[in-house]
């Protein structure tokens, strides 16, 4: 289990993201896709053959030898990240089934590249698997059931979904809004002036 007191909270804004996706190439805009917007680890996504992925269907399919904890999963394909992976198919090279490849051969780390971009977007304190903290986030900030959002991030307990999931100011004011919605004035105190007022 990982260490609780290594919790980050460190999630990319939407300004730092559109940089450091602008500054991928071609090859590489999928797998930062695949993991900020699905959630995916990067042994995930770095050990994808074709064969796991429908476009027609909308899914990949991860096996239990696939996933870090052994389960099975189906993870859905949002728009953005199916046309990544379709212009990717169209040029794709016929002698292997691996999707993500670097001069014909399987990429065995992006590391380098990518702290590479971070630094030419001038974003600092962020690691690959913080892009998918911002997936979780992101799930929940649209209105997934807490369930559903398991499945697709892979999380088996709870309790690292939550460790996965920033909930920053602008969300607690969120919630503070959607409550007041659900308060009806039936429901408010009266308020009454005060003589010393």
């Amino acid at each position: 289990m990982p260490d609780p007191k290594k919790e980050r909270d460190r999630v990319l804004s939407e300004g730092e993201w559109g940089k450091l996706y602008n500054i991928a190439g071609f090859r590489r805009k999928p797998i930062l896709l695949l993991a900020y917007q699905l959630g995916m680890r990067l042994v995930e996504i770095l050990s994808l053959t074709w064969d796991q992925i429908d476009l027609q269907r909308g899914f990949i399919t991860l096996s239990q030898r696939d996933t870090k904890s052994g389960q099975p999963r189906l993870v859905p394909l949002i728009a953005s990240v199916r046309h990544a992976l379709a212009d990717l198919f169209n040029v794709r090279s016929l002698l292997t089934n691996t999707v993500f490849l670097y001069n014909g051969r399987s990429l065995g780390s992006v590391e380098k590249v990518f702290k590479t971009a971070l630094k030419v977007a001038g974003i600092e304190s962020i690691r690959f698997h913080d892009l998918r903290h911002r997936a979780a986030t992101d799930l929940r900030r649209a209105g997934v059931d807490t369930v559903t959002a398991l499945k697709i991030v892979g999380h088996k307990l709870g309790k690292m979904y939550k460790r996965h999931n920033n909930v920053n100011e602008a969300d607690l004011l969120k919630a503070s809004a959607q409550r007041n919605f659900l308060i009806t004035p039936a429901h408010l105190p009266s308020i009454k002036k005060s003589k010393t007022c």
